[in-house]
């Protein structure tokens, strides 16, 4: 059985809170295999409220940490209303050329950045935000693409993504404030 503290993400987050409802009595374990089971689509980060010299650091980022194959995909107005498998099929940018200048509208999405991860396994998702985050690109929401959302419209997987952690967030705040004051 895990303690309290090793169901803590590096986020701070009770990586159990409310989990039982999608996989029942399930050990942490089990639930990150079955989520690993149901890795979908090439291997990509989609991302959104990330300024265009900030995908250029995620880039460069997993290059320099072996990931060259691994797509790097900035959300434009088209993509936040395309379907994921649009989006995590598409072709990454030629990152030799000039800036496209459909990117100059990327930051439609808002200010809350948020990535949506194709084709990997929970631990590489967790190892990309770390290097994200080691690069100054702070505080981002992750979700994964599954293959029941395929045709789901990216805006509304990664508004839920937002929801979720902000839902999850402020229950664990609300825990620290009612500990504190015991």
């Amino acid at each position: 059985e895990l303690t309290e503290a090793q169901l803590q993400d590096p986020e701070g987050f009770n990586l159990d809170s409310g989990a039982d409802a999608v996989f029942g009595e399930k050990t942490h374990e089990d639930r990150l295999r079955m989520l690993d089971d149901n890795v979908y689509g090439p291997e990509a980060l989609v991302l959104a409220g990330f300024r265009p010299e900030e995908a250029v650091i995620a880039r460069t980022v997993l290059d320099s940490a072996g990931g060259g194959v691994v797509k790097v995909l900035l959300c434009t107005d088209d993509v936040l209303y395309g379907t994921v498998d649009e989006a995590i099929w598409s072709a990454e940018v030629d990152w030799a050329q000039p800036r496209p200048a459909s990117w100059n509208a990327a930051s439609a999405w808002g200010s809350q950045k948020a990535v949506l991860f194709s084709g990997m396994s929970v631990g590489a998702q967790a190892t990309v935000l770390e290097l994200l985050d080691g690069a100054g690109l702070l505080h981002i929401c992750a979700c994964m693409a599954l293959e029941d959302e395929a045709s789901r419209r990216v805006g509304d997987v990664l508004a839920d993504a937002v929801k979720d952690q902000r839902k999850m967030s402020s229950t664990h705040a609300s825990k620290d404030v009612f500990n504190a004051v015991q």
